[in-house]
């Protein structure tokens, strides 16, 4: 999350240059989801009035994992649940971070820059806008590229872990930590 009043607006600026500048083609698709809730605690607005007014916006009022299912491709602009559940749910998804702010694991470097080369995870937003409009007319080709779908595989083997049971995995997690 931007930490500075200076980083938001970066991070504002950079959404409103994705969006327009995404091809009109694709404009009337684009739903901006917006947590509406989580304003007071960020401290970030979004300015409808500097955004393409043909877009929709979502303030959440709809689970995440509801709406996916519909989604063509899914634009995180942070390092997020929401972008490995994309990841894990196998729902083409990009992530645009500002490299000076944005951190990951050391031990996840490989996998970081192997998503990079892929166009999973973009550092500009003009490189970002750039690739879906020159791929959002074949996004699933893209998405279902077998070295892409392994990279993913291997990522999320290691970082999104599933469970059939995560209620006795977190309190085993607990005690675990306590003890």
């Amino acid at each position: 999350m931007p930490r500075s009043n200076a980083e938001k607006i970066k991070k504002n600026n950079s959404i409103f240059q994705i969006i327009n500048n995404i091809n009109n083609t694709y404009t009337k698709d684009i739903v901006l989801r917006y947590l509406k809730s989580s304003e007071k605690r960020s401290f970030k607005r979004i300015n409808k009035n500097k955004i393409n007014k043909k877009i929709s916006y979502d303030i959440a009022s709809v689970p995440f994992l509801k709406i996916l299912p519909e989604a063509k491709i899914v634009i995180h602009d942070i390092n997020s649940t929401g972008f490995l559940e994309c990841l894990f749910f196998n729902v083409p998804t990009i992530l645009i971070l500002d490299k000076k702010n944005e951190r990951f694991e050391k031990k996840a470097g490989k996998y970081i820059n192997l998503m990079e080369r892929k166009k999973i995870i973009h550092y500009d937003p003009k490189t970002a806008t750039d690739f879906l409009n020159n791929n959002l007319h074949n996004i699933e080709k893209w998405w279902h590229e077998k070295k892409l779908q392994a990279i993913r595989k291997k990522f999320c083997n290691i970082y999104v872990k599933k469970s059939n049971n995560s209620l006795d995995d977190l309190s085993k997690f607990l005690k675990r930590a306590v003890s």
